[in-house]
């Protein structure tokens, strides 16, 4: 939508027009414009182009430059007005040799657009020679959809509390199973992730791209995975969700992915819950104390309600910390035990959420009933629970492409002949659409295993980066190539 001009200021003051192209200059007829600060002052403005191009390509011009006369200075508040007004402006004092050339230092904030259909950056005071300047970056928009993305365009920037205070557990959940539906129906683009390993093994940098149906979001997360950070003030997870407009490329978004990932992980597991747990789940036990532990118990308390829960992990003084923290904001009990054994026998719904290579769910220790979320690993040489555990179950997935190259927790009784490739019934977006029933009866032992896919961390990013444009949160940053 265009901005009609402002009324803030309605005197019109006559300006001598000069178009420069190229090397050579043409004179137009002396005219007025709307917004125009009322004054006795010569002023001229300059529009300085690019020479014309072979291309059909529109181009923009470089700039449009107002100058009030030798030994005037503007002042903000007018600057702000011209602006307002929907006039593009740079103003900049006449002795100023640079203004004429075009080659004044710029960088852009907000975003104004007038009648012609010109998107207008304003800028930060600059000095340029000394001089003090107001300058006004214009590009010409050659439809509305591009109009409207440049007034949007500036880059959202959003750090780790910033996602945790946007990215509420119940949206996310709900926000998952929409992406999860459009995904089961063809709509969006996932393909596999890829790794960089350091030589050591201690840790790589994971690439996810892809672009999601609803809502359509294209772009990907850079993650760096450390295990050893465990333990430490560091999540093992550190990166950036990036997204480009789906229409030119633009960046729209730069977002912590540590804890997009904390919570859409978590969400998932919280929607899959609401699907497959019995109805009756009330008891939960979590094997692991980190970040995953945290955001799980939250999606947990989100998809049932909940009585008990327990938690184990190796290291005692992890499990009294959470413990302590967690009691402080559930209602319910939490405690420690000393063994995952202890935990799980007993309980209704059991999270895995370990950085383990080795199995820390064994299948001699479910019962009829549960519901396993089984989140931690997401390599094909680690799993954490064992041939029995999964042999025992009904299992869905996230994605069928993602666990038969990506899941060692699928990828080691394959390998074994305990399963074969029917052991995988469905993906949780079959289920959501109907297509496939989800858990049959009360006695079923229900299985997800738990990848993460590019989509939800797409969706997630782009459900914070319109939270954060209405409610003003966050930095920006005026990236994307112009061309001029």
């Amino acid at each position: 939508m265009r901005r009609k001009p402002s009324t803030i200021l309605n005197s019109k003051a006559a300006l001598e027009v000069t178009t420069v192209r190229g090397s050579s200059s043409d004179r137009i007829a002396s005219s007025s414009i709307i917004g125009a600060p009322s004054t006795t002052a010569s002023v001229r403005l300059r529009r300085c182009v690019p020479a014309p191009s072979q291309s059909s390509v529109r181009r923009p011009p470089a700039m449009f430059v107002v100058s009030p006369g030798a030994g005037e200075k503007p002042e903000r508040s007018q600057a702000s007005a011209w602006l307002a007004s929907g006039t593009a402006v740079q103003m900049v004092d006449t002795s100023t040799t640079a203004a004429a050339n075009g080659r004044l230092r710029v960088s852009g904030l907000k975003v104004g657009i007038d009648e012609s259909g010109l998107v207008c950056l304003p800028l930060e005071p600059a000095w340029v020679g000394g001089l003090q300047q107001w300058s006004r970056r214009v590009v010409f928009a050659d439809e509305p959809r591009r109009v409207q993305n440049r007034s949007m365009n500036e880059t959202v920037i959003l750090t780790q509390p910033e996602v945790r205070q946007l990215l509420p557990m119940r949206d996310c959940m709900d926000l998952m199973a929409t992406t999860l539906r459009s995904l089961a129906r063809g709509d969006g683009t996932n393909p596999l992730r890829w790794a960089m390993w350091l030589p050591s093994k201690r840790g790589l940098i994971g690439m996810m791209p892809g672009k999601s149906g609803e809502p359509e979001a294209l772009g990907l997360k850079v993650v760096a995975v450390f295990s050893g950070n465990h333990g430490t003030h560091l999540d093992s997870h550190q990166g950036v969700v990036i997204l480009f407009d789906p229409e030119n490329g633009v960046p729209l978004a730069i977002v912590d992915a540590s804890e997009v990932t904390a919570i859409r992980t978590a969400a998932v597991s919280g929607v899959v819950t609401e699907l497959l747990a019995r109805d009756d789940a009330s008891v939960v036990a979590l094997l692991g104390t980190g970040v995953q532990a945290r955001s799980h118990l939250e999606a947990m308390h989100e998809a049932r309600t909940l009585t008990e829960v327990r938690v184990y992990s190796r290291s005692e003084a992890n499990r009294t910390r959470f413990v302590e923290r967690a009691s402080v904001r559930y209602d319910f009990p939490v405690r420690a035990t000393a063994s995952a054994e202890e935990a799980i026998r007993g309980s209704h719904i059991v999270c895995t959420v370990t950085s383990s290579k080795e199995p820390v769910l064994h299948g001699e220790w479910l019962e009829s009933g549960m519901h396993i979320n089984a989140a931690g690993s997401s390599v094909k040489f680690a799993r954490e629970l064992d041939t029995a555990a999964v042999v025992r179950s009904r299992l869905f997935v996230d994605r069928r492409e993602s666990t038969v190259n990506e899941a060692g927790d699928y990828l080691f009784p394959l390998a074994e002949g305990a399963i074969d490739e029917s052991h995988i019934l469905a993906e949780v977006g079959e289920v959501l659409l109907g297509t496939h029933p989800g858990r049959d009866s009360d006695e079923d032992i229900t299985l997800f295993k738990s990848l993460g896919l590019a989509v939800e961390d797409l969706a997630a990013a782009h459900y914070l980066m319109a939270r954060a444009r209405e409610e003003g949160v966050g930095a920006r940053a005026a990236l994307g190539g112009l061309v001029e």
